[in-house]
């Protein structure tokens, strides 16, 4: 997988994770952020390996926080 791929997919799962919490489902929503968290340091890192450079590093790294945040 790329990191664009990975990317994706933990924006996905933190898509879900939105929901959840807008709808009261913390429990479910935290562990779906945990999971988007850790695809998107994947991404991160594969991106950072492949030397993809700016603006991509930025948006992982604000990604991987905000994901973080809302994991509590």
């Amino acid at each position: 997988m790329t990191s664009q791929e990975i990317h994706e997919k933990a924006i996905g799962i933190a898509d879900v994770a939105f929901i959840k919490k807008f709808n009261g489902f913390l429990d479910e929503a935290k562990q779906l952020f945990s999971q988007a968290y850790e695809l998107e340091k994947q991404a991160l890192e594969f991106a950072k390996s492949e030397n993809l450079g700016e603006p991509t590093i930025s948006v992982l790294i604000k990604s991987v926080g905000s994901f973080k945040l809302n994991c509590n």
